[in-house]
């Protein structure tokens, strides 16, 4: 597991369409309150692919990347559209709270990035 602070509009992330379908963001304090049971649902905001639009690329980018030979290419994404989904507990990979619990407290100790203005 690792943790990187980065400081970009989720919008300039490139997604492997084949593994993540959206990318959404909440205040670490919050996600913690969920986890821990002191909050039933929280709001995240985020970008999600355009379903249809993934579906056609997903196969039009497969063949594309058979015939090139190039299988693990990512450089291009579907649109995405911004939203804001409510997210519970129970939507998470089941690895118990315990698990997520010391995982997002670690992430109190990761460096944020400093990007300086040139």
């Amino acid at each position: 597991m690792y943790g990187l602070c980065l400081n970009q509009p989720l919008e300039e992330y490139i997604l492997q369409s084949s593994e993540v379908h959206g990318l959404y963001e909440v205040p670490l304090n919050d996600l913690l309150a969920l986890i821990r049971g002191e909050r039933e649902a929280i709001e995240a905001t985020g970008i999600r692919m355009e379903t249809e639009l993934l579906a056609s690329s997903t196969n039009q980018n497969t063949d594309e990347r058979t015939e090139l030979g190039t299988s693990d290419d990512v450089s291009s994404s579907p649109p995405s559209v911004r939203e804001t989904v409510t997210v519970h507990a129970h939507e998470f990979v089941p690895h118990g709270a315990d698990y997520y619990i010391r995982v997002l407290e670690a992430l109190y100790d990761v460096p944020s990035s400093k990007s300086s203005t040139l």
